[in-house]
């Protein structure tokens, strides 16, 4: 995806024989072994294509991809990268954040929701006006795109959260989670003292 909008950047227009050039010159998986290696192959041409045919005019308005970034949080210093920022209309300072993720299927969690508020303030530090964010789910059947507004209340409460993170690991202060139906998917259950038996098994399994 950043190879295209870096192409389209430059003035060009990204086609979907591009993307088989693309894959020809930088796939490389070389502990995949053949087989699990081109089905990967195969799927990332198809989503990509698939984007491509429904999302591929935005690429024209690519200011730039994988815009690297930092953020003063409390007594932290929070680190990211935009996936893709566009011009939106209306303004030289006004821009379009949007996130791709391989979700599979599924609606974008709060915590992916939050790290584009988390970009959108990063661009606000660098004198521009995020008008909208948007996460691009890759893996969802056609390709999905949902859109949300640049709330402040909301953001600003995210990261009030991130600084009671910050601090928390500061004082060595982990507290278990109260929702114990996320520990199946926490990549941290299968060492923790406080996961259900069933939420280790599954992680050993």
């Amino acid at each position: 995806m950043a190879e295209l909008a870096r192409q389209a950047a430059g003035g060009g227009e990204p086609q979907a024989s591009d993307v088989d050039t693309i894959l020809a010159r930088s796939f490389y998986l070389p502990f995949a072994g053949p087989l699990p290696a081109q089905v990967l192959r195969e799927s990332i041409r198809k989503r990509v294509r698939t984007y491509l045919s429904q999302y591929g005019d935005e690429l024209r308005r690519t200011i730039r991809p994988e815009v690297a970034f930092e953020v003063p949080l409390g007594h932290a210093c929070v680190h990211g990268r935009i996936d893709l920022m566009l011009r939106a209309n209306g303004g030289d300072r006004r821009v379009e954040l949007i996130d791709f993720k391989t979700s599979e299927n599924r609606p974008p969690s709060e915590i992916h929701i939050n790290q584009l508020r988390l970009y959108a303030a990063a661009s606000e530090r660098l004198g521009l006006e995020p008008v909208k964010l948007a996460i691009h789910d890759l893996e969802a059947d056609e390709g999905r795109r949902h859109v949300f507004g640049n709330d402040d209340r909301e953001r600003n409460a995210f990261a009030t959260r991130l600084e009671e993170w910050v601090e928390g690991v500061r004082s060595e202060d982990f507290k278990p989670v109260e929702d114990r139906s996320i520990c199946p998917d926490c990549d941290f259950r299968r060492f923790c003292r406080y996961a259900p038996a069933e939420a280790r098994v599954a992680r050993q399994a």
